[in-house]
């Protein structure tokens, strides 16, 4: 219990030789990690799968609770992070709002059963990307984290434009 887990990813995915527009999202030019705490072993490893096998190019490591999660990100610094929002140790939240005070500009998605709108609301002060209401479909989760891997691919793309 605690112990972080590497999943690796599946490989880059080809149209006739030719990286697609999506394929180009989902490849950026430099590799990029995700962290995912979620305490449900099997959850975390399916999740962690997919995303793997989505998103070739991400290192994805998982963790079992939000303490572990707060640390593994405190030593590695993730682009992206995913958190279930009722974790043991530090909840999806607590744990949100430590990295975000590490690395306010980290991409969060929260996944979560709650729909209290105080909680959500929170999450949204806190600076949270997006929450995904459980169940959800797989769909969601991936367009979640496209859309955190545009935006990374454009702060970067700004930032070596604005370099002199």
């Amino acid at each position: 219990m605690g112990e972080a887990r590497k999943i690796r990813g599946a490989g880059t995915r080809l149209h006739h030789g030719i990286r697609t527009g999506l394929d180009a999202l989902k490849n950026p030019g430099s590799p990029l990690s995700l962290l995912i705490a979620e305490d449900d072993q099997v959850t975390s490893r399916t999740m962690g799968l997919m995303i793997a096998w989505e998103f070739p190019h991400l290192t994805v490591e998982t963790v079992d609770n939000g303490e572990r999660g707060v640390e593994l990100f405190r030593e590695r610094l993730q682009d992206i992070v995913i958190a279930d929002l009722d974790l043991p140790g530090k909840n999806g939240l607590q744990m949100a709002s430590e990295i975000k005070m590490l690395k306010k500009d980290t991409p969060l998605i929260v996944v979560t059963g709650c729909s209290d709108r105080g909680q959500l609301a929170r999450l949204c002060e806190i600076g949270v990307s997006h929450c995904i209401l459980k169940p959800y479909k797989v769909q969601e989760l991936f367009a979640a984290i496209e859309s955190c891997i545009a935006q990374l691919t454009k702060e970067t793309d700004v930032r070596s434009y604005t370099l002199f």
